[in-house]
Order: C-alpha cells, then sequence, then structure tokens
C-alpha cells in the first residue's frame, strides 16, 4: 500500500492524471499514469510485483479516489492549522460556470508564522448553482469559512472579480 500511496502523491504532485482511457484491456498500449507506474515498480521491485500481479491488487479507482480523499483532507487540516498559527488570513474568491453548474472558487492567502513567507493556497470549488445572488455567495462564503473553524479569525482583506454581484459596494458580496 505504501507504494500505491506514493505513486499517488508523485501524479499529483506532478499534476498527472492517474486514470487511462482504457485500464482494463491487456492490449492497450497505455492503461494511464497509475498503472503504468505500479507495472514500472512491479519490473523493479520483487515484492511490489508479487503484490501488483494478484488479482486483488488495490489499483482500482475506488482506492486511488480514497487515497486522494485522505491526502486532501490532510492538506486542508495542514493549511487550517497554519491558518489559526497566523491569526488572521485573506480571501480571494471568484465564481466560473461549469457546464450547468455555477461553482465559486475560495482561495485563501496567509503567512507562515515562523518564515514569514506568503502562502496562497486554494481549497476548493463550492457549488453555488442554486442562486447566484450576492446573499446566497456570501452565505456560501461564511458556510465555508465555519466549516474550516476561521470564522471567528481576523479577516484582513478580500478579493474578488470586478462582477457586480461581488464587489458592488452597496449589495455585493463584499459588502
Amino acid at each position: 500500500m505504501k507504494v500505491l500511496i506514493n505513486i499517488t502523491l508523485f501524479c499529483a504532485k506532478q499534476g498527472l492524471a492517474l486514470r487511462g482511457h482504457d485500464e482494463k484491456s491487456s492490449t492497450v498500449s497505455n492503461t494511464g499514469n497509475f498503472k503504468e507506474l505500479c507495472t514500472l515498480f512491479a519490473l523493479n521491485d520483487k515484492e511490489f510485483s508479487d503484490f501488483f500481479n494478484r488479482k486483488i491488487n488495490y489499483t482500482s479507482w475506488i482506492i486511488q479516489n480514497s487515497i486522494l480523499e485522505v491526502c486532501s483532507n490532510m492538506t486542508l487540516n495542514t493549511i487550517i492549522s497554519e491558518i489559526k498559527d497566523c491569526g488572521m488570513y485573506f480571501i480571494m474568491c471568484d465564481e466560473a460556470r461549469f457546464y450547468k453548474k455555477e461553482q465559486l472558487s475560495i482561495c485563501i492567502r496567509y503567512i507562515i508564522p515562523n518564515s514569514y513567507s506568503v502562502c496562497e493556497q486554494f481549497i476548493g470549488f463550492y457549488d453555488v448553482s442554486n442562486g447566484r445572488g450576492a446573499e446566497h455567495i456570501s452565505i456560501e462564503i461564511f458556510s465555508v469559512l465555519k466549516k474550516f473553524g476561521i470564522s471567528d479569525i481576523p479577516l484582513v482583506a478580500q478579493t474578488y472579480d470586478g462582477a457586480n454581484v461581488m464587489s458592488e459596494s452597496t449589495s455585493g458580496v463584499q459588502t
């Protein structure tokens, strides 16, 4: 399992897709980055080769997604811990239409206390398709901040795109 986790982390760090077009067929020349890296590791490591060539080898897309979810949660927990240590943060939000959905992206900027370096982190996409008005978007932002336990930490700055719903001075999300 350790090798599978390391392969998943490597692909994530490099921004590589894990899965290929057809992972099941033995006639396909490329089964995707994850399975191809598993095959490469199996060539050089007898113990992993025995594991990988079993009928149940824990390389399914379900296991890949589970590993990614655990890594994502650990990363978010680290970010939230750093924000709490800093004692203040800056939020950046923008909306994007994706097919028939409206998504809100939220990034947070803060200073890492020991190194005094500025850190800017993406913390997620959030569905705001049910209401595209300033009030609904504001509620979603507050909900996310509360979910991560940082709603009581001073928010020292905020930026939004130029759309009226976001930055209108009397009724936008900024207000």
